[in-house]
């Protein structure tokens, strides 16, 4: 066999297929890469936490708190991240349902390339960003006065924890957004996926709430994180009530558990069905 025909049936052979943290890190990086080259996208997710912040501290708080105005400032601090852990839902589901829509999501079914790894990549992308975002969440807070009061461990662990459900509710995201297809659509239920973080102890105690909205406010998964996040801040102790605010560490942790073992399997085949 001369030297152009091995050259030959050596260029003819498939490359090998990359392994599945590579498949994961590909697309990762192509997420990050898109991110990088939108950063007002980053900001946009920020000005509504920041501006109900304001709004509730500086405008409304005085009404709603009294003269616990000092306590009910430092509790926003939560109730903002995990507002912006709701936004990245939105976020990742309008990125989600955009790529099925302009026929990328295809293309990259097209390849060699496990499901998985896709889902992997936009999630941990997706996970990246929202850290910053609390990251800058908490810079506002000390800007503004804001301290935690438990100690950097207790709050480091309260940042785990919401980083944790964050990144569960982005696989509830992927899930809408391969569901939905349509990202105008999912623009429009942004107001009612916000509506639901509001629709609980984040902005008004659950306490000043008749019997029924109050009852689905304290079973509400984000009223246990809010709860869970301030407790490990030291900002407000744990509530009598029901099981999720009155073990709210433990219920963030299971309610991340159930939207991971739902989501990841369903957002997983209905991938595999858009090929």
């Amino acid at each position: 066999m001369t030297d152009t025909t091995v050259h030959a049936t050596t260029s003819m052979r498939p490359e090998p297929r990359a392994t599945f943290a590579g498949q994961v890190g590909a697309v990762l990086g192509r997420h990050m890469l898109v991110l990088r080259r939108n950063p007002a996208l980053a900001a946009a997710t920020l000005l509504g936490p920041v501006s109900l912040v304001l709004m509730f501290g500086y405008v409304f708080g005085g009404a709603i708190a009294g003269a616990d105005i000092a306590t009910y400032r430092s509790n926003l601090i939560a109730s903002a991240l995990v507002l912006t852990a709701g936004t990245s839902l939105v976020i990742i589901a309008a990125d989600t349902a955009r790529d099925v829509k302009e026929g990328m999501t295809p293309r990259v079914l097209a390849m060699p390339v496990s499901r998985l790894a896709i889902l992997l990549g936009a999630t941990v992308a997706q996970l990246l960003v929202s850290v910053v975002l609390y990251a800058v969440m908490i810079g506002v807070g000390l800007l503004t006065g804001w301290r935690w009061q438990a100690g950097f461990p207790a709050a480091l662990a309260g940042l785990g924890l919401l980083v944790l459900f964050g990144y569960a509710l982005s696989w509830l995201g992927v899930h809408l957004g391969l569901v939905i297809r349509d990202e105008q659509v999912i623009q429009q239920l942004a107001s009612l996926i916000l509506g639901t973080v509001l629709f609980s102890n984040a902005m008004v105690p659950v306490e000043t709430m008749p019997g029924v909205p109050r009852a689905i406010a304290e079973w509400n998964p984000f009223s246990a994180v809010v709860s869970a996040v301030r407790y490990q801040f030291g900002t407000a102790p744990v509530a009598d009530g029901p099981w999720p605010l009155a073990h709210p560490v433990l219920a963030t942790v299971g309610w991340s558990v159930l939207l991971l073992a739902a989501f990841v399997p369903l957002a997983t085949r209905r991938l595999a069905r858009q090929g």
